[in-house]
């Protein structure tokens, strides 16, 4: 089941063309998953664009998912899509909408980091995370690149293997931006 209400659609027009895409389990008898769209607002809240209820969350299903939000939406602006790291969700957006950049959700990717850590200590958490963000949002390059290899070696072998397996252009702002002045 796929919900849009045209009323939503409207107002986000007026939002930044950016979506952010995610989905939950649902915990019931019939169980299944919760798959939503959401844009920002001028006051910088939560704008619902549209939702579905799916069997679960699989590639099929989030390519069901995008291409009802592409019919829904007509206006022809390209898209920000921003969503944590599901394969099937990643293809969805690339096969729905070929034009529009994405980038993973860094509070996402601040969790499974966290979680890669295992029993460190919660103060040598909050720097290498800290660290971590720095990384995320630094200017250039070469500042980038410095801090990478420092949250690598700081970190240890489950960090730096987390790293490795993350696409720089999906989590760095400096590399995103590039990538979109480039398109």
């Amino acid at each position: 089941m796929f919900l849009g209400f045209a009323a939503c659609n409207y107002g986000f027009t007026f939002c930044w063309p950016i979506l952010f895409v995610d989905g939950i389990f649902l915990k019931s008898t019939h169980n299944g998953c919760l798959l939503s769209a959401c844009a920002k607002d001028g006051n910088q809240r939560l704008y619902p664009l549209c939702l579905a209820v799916v069997n679960s969350e699989d590639n099929e299903n989030w390519y069901w998912f995008m291409k009802q939000l592409r019919d829904l939406l007509e206006d022809g602006r390209v898209l920000v899509f921003v969503f944590y790291r599901h394969d099937g969700l990643l293809q969805a957006v690339k096969k729905a909408f070929p034009f529009s950049p994405h980038s993973h959700c860094l509070v996402h990717l601040k969790e499974n980091l966290k979680k890669r850590m295992g029993r460190l200590d919660n103060s040598r958490k909050k720097y290498l995370v800290n660290l971590f963000n720095l990384c995320t949002y630094t200017p250039t390059v070469r500042e980038f690149e410095k801090l990478m290899n420092k949250l690598k070696n700081e970190g240890g072998v489950k960090v730096a293997d987390f790293l490795d397996t993350l696409d720089n252009e999906l989590g760095a702002m400096l590399i995103f931006q590039e990538r979109d002045t480039m398109n």
